[in-house]
């Protein structure tokens, strides 16, 4: 519905400008196809031709429309056919306003999926340095110069970095969740999916 709704409305506020009625432009327009808004506008066409009162019609569309975008555009129509008014206008004025919400909804998720990128880029560095910081420098200098740092010692450091870790991706997952879907508890699957990813890591260092 959101993807059609503009051009739905562009189409109708053109036939309503040549001087066709509300319930008019719907019917003609119910011959195109406009996705699920099709079967909406065939439907107000149908009750409206078997004698429906236009609250009654609002009613039914109230039960079935999902979208509020959607359910309002039906409402303005109805009561403009009622009520007459400059309908047009209205509409022209609400689907620019959709089109603006959309192209902001789709910088928002550009925005989101670069946030979401860089949690999961950071945890990878987090567990690719500190893998390194042991394997690299700490084991070496342990077996090579006495400073003892014993193998005990050297588990114990990785169990508080593997620690420190999920901490981080139970965190920042919850953060994601937060931050994509407006709750934290939406982000228990980043959570879940960062602490698989420190998991497969470790278990492929062996």
């Amino acid at each position: 519905m959101e993807r059609e709704l503009p051009r739905m409305l562009s189409d109708l506020e053109g036939l309503i400008e040549s001087g066709l009625s509300p319930l008019m432009a719907l019917r003609q327009m119910s011959q195109k196809e406009y996705g699920a808004l099709t079967r909406i506008m065939r439907r107000v066409v149908s009750l409206a031709s078997w004698g429906y009162t236009y609250d009654r019609i609002k009613g039914v569309l109230e039960r079935e429309i999902p979208h509020p975008a959607a359910l309002m555009v039906f409402k303005l129509l109805l009561d403009a056919e009622e009520g007459g008014g400059d309908v047009a206008s209205a509409i022209g004025r609400l689907r620019d306003y959709l089109r603006d919400a959309d192209a902001l909804r789709g910088e928002l998720q550009s925005t989101l999926r670069t946030q979401v990128f860089v949690v999961y880029l950071a945890l990878a560095i987090f567990l690719y340095i500190s893998q390194t910081a042991l394997s690299s420098l700490m084991a070496p200098m342990s077996s090579s110069i006495g400073i003892g740092i014993s193998s005990g010692s050297l588990s114990y450091v990785r169990s508080i970095m593997l620690g420190m870790y999920l901490v981080e991706a139970l965190l920042g997952g919850l953060a994601l969740g937060k931050m994509t879907a407006g709750s934290a508890g939406a982000g228990v699957k980043h959570s879940m999916l960062l602490a698989l990813m420190g998991a497969l890591y470790i278990m492929l260092l062996g």
